[in-house]
């Protein structure tokens, strides 16, 4: 064998050797950062929908306590009606737009 033809070898074959490991350790703390953010995403999405959840049982709770009607209806026209107009009107939006105003601050009240 001719030892000249072989001189280098070994560290051409140890290079790649080194080339193979460092891809894959990347390749593990990409896939290792990946599923932080997915089980992160998870748990915002799981905290939103019990926050959800709970904002309809208070709001069911909220309506079925309600006495009088009237006497809401006419508090959100005093109270939240204003407000949402104010708002559209720093907007510019037209007077038009009121009752659909109305109607929603009244319900969001």
């Amino acid at each position: 064998m001719n030892v000249r033809a072989e001189r280098g070898v070994a560290l051409v074959l140890a290079l790649m050797v080194i080339l193979l490991l460092s891809a894959l350790g990347l390749a593990l703390v990409v896939t290792t950062s990946t599923e932080g953010l997915i089980a992160a995403n998870y748990r915002n999405a799981q905290e939103g929908l019990y926050a959800a959840d709970a904002a309809a049982e208070r709001a069911l709770t909220d309506v079925s306590a309600v006495a009088d009607w009237d006497a809401l209806m006419d508090y959100c026209r005093y109270s939240a009606a204003p407000v949402g107009r104010f708002v559209l009107d720093v907007h510019g939006e037209s007077r038009a737009m009121w009752p659909a105003n109305d109607a929603l601050c009244t319900a969001l009240q």
